[in-house]
């Protein structure tokens, strides 16, 4: 299968394991289309899911053959009677048991092959496993004690039985902090280095292997599947894909990848192990469950580093198949406390340490465990780590750290003599520069607050939008002397101008605020990125992307390029990338950089919480717009409880906006009346502030509140509301395409079909002449169902299959309007009275709304 061939296959499977049972046969009807060869692939991987479950949280070794009956109670074999079954992994069961000669009372794990499976590969497997564990004495592994054979010649042997939690359970039953965690790990470390010495990989490390006993002893168990490294041994060649024995979460590149297993492998292992002791989350998060897409994660995609993964919000499986959710929260409270803590106390060496371990080239790894080990007791001491670049500045940090009093009256008594000595010279001219500087924007204010004196207005009302206005007038002619204050004071204005949505006054005032920081300041001023932020987001309210990413980009860059990543500034400017690169398509990377935005914003105390509800609500129409519902709501709902908060009670457009969001989304859950009393509260909002000034807002608000009615039903008050939107909207003409669009529609519903022919193409004209979108594809539809209704077929079919067909080839917003366009050919084709050609479409056709804003 090639790989193009690969992709096609893997997206008609993701949308069938979405589907229930009962719509997937509909569903792979139309999908596959004819395609036999298609189809048969897809309904072997389907039962192959059904078969496998969940294969994260299980290791990739399996062998289909028939499960094999445990064995009975009280069962002898050897010296040793069954107490109980406790456990099963791919290769065999392991029994609790106890000595049956009664020479002295021992409870041991005594580990037999699955029946079926003792097959000679198999079988010297478990021998090779057996001689392994023989030379591995070490108070951190599980003793081996005996061996055997059962009746039916099945290998056995007996181990130490373990009583205990899994590690991460043990950590975060105690609630560990980071240092006793650390602590508890390099004791693993030293096993995993014994066994190393002994020629032997254990290839399988991960929490569920490693057990902590109640005196918070760890210990390894399972080297069931470790490869002896000793040339003189015979190696047991695992080629097959099926036989090749890891846990995905935890395997290397190298051994996704089937390549050559070495120490290297084990390093990787612990260091995916050091990140979930250290953030409770996974470092891969793969968008399906999919094998392919997991390896990809593994082999090409670089974690996010530990201090800023303790911000992400997940779910986490525990031992006993329960589920719970991980928060920063949660997170913190089993380990330092406080988000604000953790996140300071991983980020630096420790977040150098993980990720040197998980590099995905193992020549860039530590070269062993034990180095491993040495470096996170270097990091304890205080010490220089060698994870880190060995610069003087670093080196010098480590060193205060150490002797923290002796640097400090050294430095104190050396900081007295040189200060002075400059001390006096400094404040005097920076004295002086704020002085100026604060007379300056003191009469400014003055002077503008003064506008609305009787004195002055001469009795007439002064509206706000009229004071912006003339302090915009009162800059102009003033202030050319000091170009820093009138830079600032023109951002600030642009700002404001871009909070009233008069974007056009505020890109002018931006551009030219850049432009006198440019000429004012050093290229890298953070100022500069400050006011490229600024002059981006209101090109992207204007809908001009093109110019806005670059700006975007420069202002990220300055911020990297001085080491100013974890503020607030920074963190809106991933926001912004985030959002462009979601309007390019590139959804991973835009759910990647809003997540980092979020975790930056939520650490940070100063942060104004309208930032954090910003890239919430991102995040939010991110996963709406990927069909993922369930997602989407949380971050729409926590956006909304904090622009509440924040308004107090008061009109607000951020809590407008915030509305009027949730409400599309419970459109798309098909809650039509949540979402229009969301809708209609929305733009209660709006036309308290802008009924004397309507604006796009406004239209919108109009727009989304007619799409619900229409869905509803209602098409005479829809197309009421959208003529009052396209009233309203008479600058920006793909929104007006829009409302022309919705109220053609909502005119074919009422059979008045000349005028919503009329109407569409108009819209048309505007589409065709954009990039083409999935927009135009859906526009063209209602021509065509225009054509239907006044029974020119031979003009409709072609128009309407080939809607149909692009719009089955978009994701996202576009995806959602399919099942219109199916319904759409079925009217067709039964107003013609052709049923054949209407049955592929009839038994997939489901309700659809029209699209939004």
């Amino acid at each position: 299968m090639t790989p193009d061939r690969w992709q096609e296959v893997k997206a008609v499977l993701e949308n069938a394991l979405e589907r229930t049972e009962t719509e997937r046969t509909a569903f792979l009807d139309a999908a596959c289309e004819g395609d036999d060869e298609m189809r048969r692939e897809v309904e072997s991987l389907l039962a192959s899911d059904a078969e496998i479950g969940d294969f994260i949280e299980t290791p990739i070794f399996r062998i289909h053959r028939e499960e094999p009956e445990p064995l009975a109670e009280g069962q002898r074999l050897g010296s040793y009677r069954i107490v109980r079954e406790i456990g099963r992994g791919g290769m065999g069961s392991v029994y609790l048991a106890e000595r049956a000669d009664e020479e002295f009372e021992q409870r041991v794990a005594l580990k037999v092959v699955r029946r079926g499976m003792d097959t000679e590969e198999i079988v010297r497997r478990f021998r090779s496993e057996r001689q392994i564990l023989a030379h591995l004495d070490h108070p951190n592994i599980a003793k081996l004690f005996d061996g055997g054979t059962t009746e039916d010649g099945r290998p056995f042997f007996v181990m130490e039985h373990v009583e205990g939690l899994p590690i991460d359970q043990y950590c975060d039953d105690r609630k560990l902090p980071t240092r006793e965690r650390l602590e508890l790990f390099r004791s693993v470390c030293s096993a995993v280095h014994f066994a190393h010495q002994n020629l032997v990989v254990h290839r399988d490390l991960k929490p569920h292997n490693i057990l902590v006993t109640p005196d918070g002893i760890p210990k390894l168990l399972d080297f069931g599947i470790a490869k002896l490294l000793d040339p003189s041994q015979e190696i047991l060649a695992l080629t097959r894909a099926d036989l090749r024995p890891m846990t995905p979460e935890y395997a290397s590149p190298e051994q996704v990848r089937g390549e050559a297993i070495t120490t290297a492998s084990d390093v990787y292992a612990l260091g995916v192990l050091l990140y979930v002791l250290l953030t409770g989350h996974s470092p891969y998060r793969p968008a399906t469950r999919d094998a392919q897409s997991l390896a990809k994660a593994i082999c090409e995609t670089n974690p996010l580093r530990p201090s800023s993964a303790v911000g992400r919000v997940g779910e986490v499986k525990r031992s006993d198949g329960t589920k719970s959710e991980l928060t920063p929260e949660s997170v913190s409270r089993v380990r330092d406390g406080e988000e604000r803590l953790l996140r300071r106390r991983l980020a630096g060496d420790l977040d150098n340490i993980v990720l040197r371990a998980m590099q995905k080239d193992p020549a860039r790894r530590y070269s062993s465990v034990d180095q491993l080990s040495n470096d996170i007791s270097r990091h304890l001491q205080g010490l220089p780590v060698i994870a880190r670049k060995d610069t003087l500045g670093y080196r010098t940090a480590k060193f205060v750290g150490r002797h923290k009093l002796g640097v400090t009256v050294a430095a104190a008594v050396l900081l007295l003599i040189l200060s002075f000595s400059i001390t006096v010279t400094v404040l005097l001219e920076r004295a002086i520069q704020e002085r100026e500087r604060a007379a300056a924007v003191s009469k400014f204010l003055e002077d503008l607050f003064s506008i609305p004196d009787p004195s002055k207005s001469k009795g007439e009302a002064i509206t706000a939008r009229q004071m912006l206005d003339r302090g915009k007038e009162q800059i102009d002619q003033s202030l050319k002397a000091q170009p820093e204050v009138r830079a600032e004071l023109i951002e600030t204005m642009g700002r404001v101008y871009r909070k009233l949505e008069l974007y056009d006054t505020a890109r002018t005032l931006l551009t030219e605020s850049l432009q006198l920081r440019r000429e004012t300041s050093e290229k890298d001023d953070p100022r500069v990125a400050q006011n490229l932020h600024n002059l981006a987001n209101v090109l992207r309210e204007l809908d001009d992307d093109v110019a806005a990413e670059p700006l975007i980009r420069e202002a990220i860059e300055i911020q990297r390029k001085r080491g100013e990543t974890n503020n607030s500034d920074y963190a809106a400017g991933l926001n912004n990338l985030g959002a462009w690169v979601k309007e390019r398509g590139d959804f991973a990377e835009a759910e990647k950089l809003y997540k980092e935005s979020i975790a930056i914003k939520k650490s940070l105390p100063e942060i104004d919480p309208g930032d954090i509800a910003t890239t919430l609500n991102n995040l939010g129409r991110l996963y709406e717009t990927l069909g993922n519902y369930v997602s989407a709501e949380p971050y729409y709902m926590e956006s909304l409880a904090i622009r509440r908060r924040l308004a107090e009670g008061a009109p607000d457009p951020e809590v407008s906006r915030a509305l009027n969001n949730l409400a599309s989304l419970r459109e798309d859950q098909g809650k039509l009346a949540d979402a229009e009393t969301l809708y209609r509260e929305s733009l209660a909002i709006r036309l308290q502030l802008y009924k004397d000034e309507p604006n796009r807002s406004l239209a919108r608000g109009y727009n989304n509140l007619g799409h619900v009615r229409e869905t509803r039903g209602d098409a005479a008050e829809a197309e009421e509301n959208y003529r009052k939107a396209l009233e309203i909207e008479k600058v920006d003409p793909e929104d007006r395409a829009i409302y022309q669009r919705n109220l053609a529609s909502a005119l074919l519903r009422q059979e008045k079909v000349t005028e919503a022919e009329s109407s569409i193409r108009e819209a048309l004209v505007i589409f065709r002449a954009k990039n083409p979108t999935w927009r135009l594809a859906d526009a063209e539809g209602v021509l065509g169902s225009c054509l239907t209704r006044q029974r020119r077929f031979q003009e409709a079919e072609p128009i309407l299959v080939e809607s149909y067909r692009r719009l089955s080839k978009e994701e996202g917003d576009g995806a959602k309007q399919v099942s219109e366009a199916r319904r759409r050919l079925v009217d067709l084709y039964m107003a013609w009275d052709r049923p054949d050609r209407a049955a592929p479409y009839k038994a997939l056709v489901t309700s659809s709304p029209a699209p939004a804003l």
